[in-house]
């Protein structure tokens, strides 16, 4: 017969502190206690010596969910896309104690429900979770045994990285090891479930983490599900189930009946359905990409032109037909954000000549004679011609409160066509010359820049981390060493 035993401390542990003006919920954790933990970096040894040299350069390092990892091999999660995507909190308060590495994640609700639920329901109801450190250390190869545990090298000189959180992942140093997130005395209250008496949806709930959280209060697990599967039960079972034979694996979004997740630098589409509480695959699996589609932001022009009479579209057309302007195509995107009224008054007007009229013979008075020499001595207004440059147009042509207008919609189309020459011109595998680029659209460029950019990782770039929980071993053969923490010494003299 077999029996699964759930635990709850039902002391409150779970607090709200601020700082730097944001609002926290503050967890206390045990991220390592002595002994022999075996991660990525194999079977290490963790003495109390080592854990209790610098507790606080811990202080203020990413809490992330999940280790993170590139192309199967463990990366530091101080950076910037890992941050965005995985990071919900950072440590604080790290202190040696009793043989333990005691610590408080310091976590931000909203990033919590925004990067995987669960860990804010475990806060909220105040449950256990496993987690694991990611640290770089200088591994002394003496193997060796530690109690009745054996051990193939001495970790020391650690270096934090990240803590990572493991929803539903056993850390190397586990919960049952002495660790874990709010983690502060034995727990008050044990329930003990027989697994044979329950049905599969009961038990694979169970199996899921999520009977943890209400079993403090109820231990019928039957009657929890009665209620309609909340969207982090329904993470939490497909990640029990994909990671099952390959706990490698990482959902990255979930949807109505299919969802997204990431193998070996890969992404695919797996769709499931939900019978009376429990998950099932459908056997299908599609690899697919991410999209991202970014569109204007509605901007002051946009509220004008509701209600005009014309289109901005037809008018900008009407320019670039018209042969007396300077427009051309490429010009269409600076144009097109321009206010209506602005560009109507840039359409060219026909100027009638006047009827001309017999003058009056009579004797010009003075005044009258200085005038006409005057008009006579001024410059006549020029027109459009097919030669005249865009900044001729503007100086000669264009009425002086739409000048400024103009220019400004003009630097910025050139800027953006400067910007986007650079970039392919620095591509070394780029053919065109710089004069053969500048004669192209400002879209065709766009096309050109974006293929020209290489977003994939130099893989030398990347430092193996050792993992002391869940994570792939390190390629073997690896020459990395992180460097060695410099040690100042005031006592010596020169």
């Amino acid at each position: 017969m077999k029996f699964g035993i759930v635990t709850a401390n039902i002391t409150g542990a779970v607090r709200h502190d601020t700082m730097e003006g944001r609002d926290y919920l503050v967890a206390p954790m045990i991220m390592l206690v002595e002994g022999v933990h075996e991660g990525s970096g194999g079977k290490l040894y963790y003495p109390k010596e080592e854990l209790a040299k610098t507790p606080a350069v811990w202080n203020h390092k990413p809490v992330v969910v999940y280790h993170p990892q590139f192309n199967g091999i463990p990366v530091s999660a101080c950076d910037p896309d890992i941050l965005t995507n995985r990071k919900v909190g950072v440590i604080m308060n790290t202190r040696f104690e009793d043989g333990k590495l005691k610590s408080e994640a310091w976590l931000e609700k909203d990033r919590m429900n925004k990067v995987d639920e669960r860990i804010a329901n475990a806060i909220e109801t105040e449950t256990m979770m496993e987690l694991s450190t990611g640290l770089f250390s200088d591994n002394e190869n003496m193997q060796g045994k530690w109690g009745e545990e054996d051990y193939d090298a001495i970790a020391r000189n650690y270096r934090p990285d990240h803590l990572a959180l493991l929803p539903d992942l056993k850390g190397a140093c586990s919960i049952a090891d002495g660790a874990g997130l709010i983690r502060v005395n034995e727990a008050k209250e044990k329930f003990i479930i027989d697994m044979e008496k329950l049905g599969d949806k009961e038990r694979q709930y169970v199996l899921s983490g999520k009977a943890n959280i209400v079993n403090r209060i109820n231990t019928n697990i039957a009657a929890l599900l009665d209620n309609e599967m909340s969207h982090s039960d329904l993470r939490s079972l497909l990640n029990s189930l994909l990671r099952m034979n390959n706990d490698k694996l990482w959902i990255d979004e979930v949807y109505d009946n299919y969802f997204i997740y990431e193998d070996d630098g890969q992404l695919y589409k797996q769709e499931y359905k939900v019978t009376d509480g429990s998950v099932s695959f459908v056997p299908t699996k599609e690899q697919v990409v991410r999209v991202v589609e970014y569109k204007i932001k509605a901007n002051i022009f946009n509220e004008k032109r509701k209600g005009c009479t014309m289109k901005i579209k037809e008018i900008v057309d009407a320019l670039i037909k018209n042969e007396t302007t300077q427009w051309k195509e490429e010009d269409r995107e600076a144009l097109e954000v321009m206010d209506e009224a602005v560009l109507n008054k840039m359409i060219p007007i026909e100027k009638k000549e006047p009827e001309k009229k017999e003058p009056e013979k009579k004797e010009e008075s003075v005044a009258n004679t200085e005038a006409k020499k005057t008009e006579e001595k001024t410059e006549p207004e020029k027109k459009p011609t097919a030669n005249m440059t865009a900044e001729e147009y503007i100086s000669n042509v264009v009425p002086d409160e739409l000048k400024g207008s103009l220019r400004n919609g003009l630097n910025s189309y050139n800027a953006n066509k400067a910007k986007l020459v650079g970039i392919i011109t620095a591509n070394e595998r780029n053919t065109f010359t710089k004069e053969q680029l500048e004669k192209k659209d400002l879209e065709e460029l766009q096309a050109l820049a974006a293929l020209a950019v290489d977003t994939k990782k130099k893989q030398e770039d990347i430092q193996a981390l050792n993992f002391s929980g869940q994570g792939d071993p390190v390629i073997n053969g690896s020459k990395q060493k992180p460097l060695s923490v410099p040690v100042m010494n005031f006592d010596k003299k020169d």
